[in-house]
């Protein structure tokens, strides 16, 4: 073989490789520099639905904003949240509604809310009780039976993805500025944030997103604050104890909410300020343990 035909053999040699090297380091520029497609699955009660945000789409609906904006994917979100539901109900449409298991299929994230209208239940089913260490034993088995639920609902949805990480909203007690002095219900409250906590971490990649201090305090952020609150509170009702007439009265909805995060309408859910509290909390964790979000 003549010298010029192995020079020029080594030279389209070389120069294909070359070019598979350029194309190799273009894909692999294009792969890393791509914003990822995620999809955000909700499931949950009405703090899913993003009842209380004027028909704006609750935390669901902002945290998908807040990456697009900010360029940290380009993100589609899916609410199958719906108002009033106990975990139990919330667990039934997972393990039995199609369109609820498709969307938890396909999810790159998982959000739940739960755990408040189990609670609520728990209160109206004991009003009338008034020894506290009677109502603290009943709080202790019902504690016990949430976790029970809230374990199988994660269970369940775990089955239907077991890859994307769930992120768990804790709940919040939304009469505490109208009675910061009944410190059953404050105890109570933190009482199931402790059991959803516990129930999470016993669960790979299920991360607890506690909500409590932030919209149960409200404006009332300080200590100083939340003292001169419960003083002024207790001028106007030294009760320890909650009656269902008063809790009947603030739902109602009538007169102004006094709690900044919370709606006008119901005196119970988020506001457009509270709900971007709750994405603001989501974010923070999302960060943490998403790889596409901390890449960049």
């Amino acid at each position: 073989m003549g010298v010029k035909k192995i020079k020029r053999r080594g030279l389209i040699g070389a120069g294909l490789v070359i070019v598979v090297g350029l194309v190799l380091a273009g894909a692999h520029f294009f792969k890393t520099t791509q914003t990822p497609h995620i999809q955000i699955t909700a499931v949950g009660d009405s703090l899913t639905q993003g009842i209380g945000d004027n028909n704006q789409g609750g935390y669901p609906t902002l945290i998908s904003k807040k990456l697009t904006k900010q360029k940290k994917a380009i993100v589609k979100s899916s609410n199958y949240g719906i108002a009033g539901e106990t975990t139990t109900q919330i667990n039934d449409r997972v393990t039995q509604n199609t369109k609820v298991q498709k969307g938890l299929k396909k999810a790159n994230v998982i959000t739940i809310t739960t755990g408040g209208n189990d609670l609520l239940a728990f209160f109206k089913n004991n009003a009338l009780e008034t020894n506290t260490n009677k109502l603290a034993q009943k709080a202790d088995a019902a504690a016990k039976d949430y976790q029970t639920h809230l374990q199988e609902l994660l269970t369940n949805v775990r089955k239907l993805n077991p890859k994307a990480n769930i992120y768990l909203f804790g709940i919040y007690n939304p009469l505490y500025v109208y009675f910061p002095q009944v410190n059953s219900l404050t105890q109570t409250v933190a009482k199931w944030n402790r059991t959803a906590q516990n129930t999470v971490s016993q669960n790979k990649r299920v991360y607890f997103i506690a909500i409590d201090d932030q919209l149960s305090n409200g404006q009332y952020k300080t200590v100083s604050q939340r003292a001169k609150l419960k003083m002024d509170s207790s001028k106007v009702n030294a009760s320890s104890t909650l009656d269902a007439s008063s809790i009947s009265t603030i739902f109602s909805g009538s007169g102004k909410e006094i709690n900044n995060y919370l709606s006008n309408d119901d005196h119970f859910h988020p506001n457009h300020k509270g709900y971007q509290i709750m994405t603001n909390d989501l974010y923070k964790a999302m960060t943490s343990h998403e790889n596409w979000l901390k890449e960049k």
